[in-house]
């Protein structure tokens, strides 16, 4: 059932992609199948047994390094009669339909989300529950980020906070208030961002090549930041080690797509001078806000996952510059070249294919979806 759910949804929202049909109907139903199929899993997936582990003994422990939201949302589940896959699927639920929330505030082109969602980063948000629970409401608060009002920065703050009840990690989106800005302060930080985005680029491209960078920075930092610096040089040279490197290039291959598709997205949306200059300035914000988040790539894998939020709002931002494009007929331009709709659309979706050919199909890289969707036991 696993099979049929996951490829029929591909299968419907890349119907609607090539005919032009926008169902928010579909597309609310596919991310809710979707979290049927990340429910209904085993638990032999990634860090899902330990987690059925805590969860069994969730209402009596005391000293836990997990953090204290889902530590409390597993006693609550717990102490009400749930099992671990019961628990499993309705926050699951949940958290899909916060997903359809914000992709239905930033675009209409609902079901290219969907379609991107499940081709790319779908199977690891499966296997990272507290990640996935974070990410799913730091990604409802991204919704806030177009809003002007104060009650909205109040409400991204609070959202943020909440998420690092579930991952510490998120504690990095409240960087996203700078979004907030007055326009003439706005304007300013992004100066700064453009250099802070050019070195964090240059940065990891600089470690990538020479690890002792790392040890030469450790000198002049912090003992706090020389943990840190270890803990990227210790992975660094993992990743450049047997099946690992692997592993490692197809995360870059797929990243460096979806940076230049999201790079497109952004200076379309920036660039355009049909929309008001401050969504032009917010939007330079979010983009190199994303950008300097790169560093997190060669930090350890918690950190990693921090990028699913980068390409998710890298795909929304795709979908809000087409809805733009087909409002305002301006170009989508690639450096010079002109893209037409359709070879934009064709750009992103190849770039989420190549991301489920090379990281899911391709070798043995440790990431078994099709093994996922076949111990899958939804209606069995």
């Amino acid at each position: 059932m696993g099979y049929i759910l996951y490829f029929g949804v591909i299968a419907i929202n890349l119907f609607c992609v090539c005919t032009k049909k926008k169902s928010k109907m579909i597309a609310l139903f596919s991310v809710l199948a979707l979290a049927l199929v990340m429910g209904f899993a085993g638990t032999q997936f990634g860090d899902l047994q330990s987690y059925a582990e805590f969860y069994k003994k969730s209402a009596t422990v005391e000293n836990t390094r997990l953090e204290p939201g889902y530590v409390w949302l597993n006693s609550v589940f717990l102490n009400m009669g749930f099992s671990f896959n019961d628990f499993r699927v309705i926050t699951f639920l949940i958290c899909a339909f916060l997903i359809y929330l914000a992709m239905k505030e930033w675009t209409k082109e609902y079901n290219l989300m969907v379609l991107l969602y499940a081709l790319s980063i779908f199977y690891f948000l499966s296997v990272a529950l507290r990640f996935f629970f974070g990410f799913a409401i730091v990604m409802y608060a991204s919704r806030f980020l177009w809003k002007k009002k104060w009650i909205n920065i109040v409400w991204y703050v609070l959202l943020v906070l909440l998420a690092t009840q579930f991952h510490t990690s998120f504690y990095v989106m409240l960087l996203f208030l700078l979004c907030y800005l007055p326009p003439r302060a706005l304007k300013a930080t992004n100066h700064v961002l453009w250099y802070l985005s050019g070195l964090s680029m240059f940065l990891v491209l600089l470690m990538l090549v020479n690890t002792d960078f790392i040890s030469f920075m450790s000198g002049v930092v912090n003992r706090t930041a020389l943990e840190l610096f270890s803990e990227m040089e210790e992975l660094t040279d993992a990743y450049f080690s047997g099946n690992y490197s692997r592993r490692y290039v197809m995360y870059i291959a797929f990243y460096v797509l979806n940076v230049f598709c999201t790079q497109l997205s952004f200076r379309f949306l920036s660039q355009n001078r049909a929309l008001p200059e401050g969504v032009q300035n917010k939007t330079v914000c979010i983009q190199l806000i994303s950008l300097t988040l790169s560093m997190t790539i060669l930090m350890s894998q918690t950190m990693i996952r921090l990028l699913f939020v980068v390409i998710l709002l890298g795909f929304f931002a795709a979908g809000r510059t087409l809805q733009t494009q087909r409002q305002t007929r301006q170009p989508i331009k690639a450096g010079t070249k002109t893209l037409s709709v359709g070879a934009y659309i064709a750009l992103i979706v190849g770039s989420a294919l190549t991301w489920f050919v090379m990281i899911y199909v391709v070798g043995d890289l440790g990431f078994n979806l099709m093994r996922f969707l076949g111990n899958n036991t939804l209606f069995s």
